[in-house]
């Protein structure tokens, strides 16, 4: 199914703008199917809610034209696929000198 949602999502993006594609229909995920209900995920509640007012339609209509058949969808926060970088591991950057500032020493 996850591949089903792949190709609901590659119609999806033939028929809207890029931007509005990029911006809720391409961060969706497939979460899971359980019996008829397909689980996807959006990145926050702001996103669920937009998609799921504005392109519940378009996604239901999409998956029963790639042969899912009449499926329902529950869009639910997802999990984060970005973990947030740790500060290890990013260099401390070096103190900028200027030439026309006397130096300072730590003693």
């Amino acid at each position: 199914m996850k591949a089903t949602w792949e190709e609901v999502k590659t119609h999806i993006k033939s028929g809207l703008p890029q931007n509005t594609f990029s911006l809720w229909i391409n961060p969706i995920t497939f979460l899971g199917k359980e019996d008829n209900t397909v689980l996807l995920g959006c990145p926050n509640k702001f996103s669920r809610n937009w998609v799921e007012e504005n392109f519940l339609g378009l996604i239901r209509d999409k998956f029963q034209k790639a042969g899912a058949g009449r499926v329902d969808l529950v869009f639910k926060v997802g999990p984060k696929t970005k973990t947030p970088p740790s500060d290890n591991n990013f260099p401390r950057p070096e103190q900028l000198m200027f030439h026309n500032m006397p130096h300072k020493r730590n003693n």
